[in-house]
């Protein structure tokens, strides 16, 4: 039984080393084909992530833009000495000079 046992695991062994030899051509350009297309994969993941990252650094520098101009239009409106009053509790009339619309 164990002869049979033993046979059969070497002529599959055997069956498969002739298989692979015939056939070893195409396993490499399989393997080849595989290699290219996961490079090709990573390479296209790559490009769209530096895509991306390229997009939100437009985008916060025209958010930054505009909170800049939102802060320019303040500081034109309002001087610090100004604000400060007003944070230190004195009416609008008293900091103006006049009521504010």
């Amino acid at each position: 039984m164990e002869a049979v046992a033993v046979g059969m695991s070497t002529g599959m062994m055997l069956l498969i080393g002739v298989l692979i030899f015939m056939f070893r051509k195409g396993i490499f350009n399989m393997a080849e084909l595989i290699e290219n297309t996961l490079d090709e994969a990573i390479d296209t993941s790559n490009d769209a992530l530096s895509t991306y990252g390229k997009i939100v650094k437009v985008s916060n520098a025209k958010k930054r833009e505009e909170l800049l101009a939102e802060i320019r239009d303040i500081e034109t409106r309002v001087t610090s000495k100004q604000l400060q009053e007003l944070l230190d509790g004195k009416s609008e009339e008293e900091v103006f000079g006049k009521a504010k619309a």
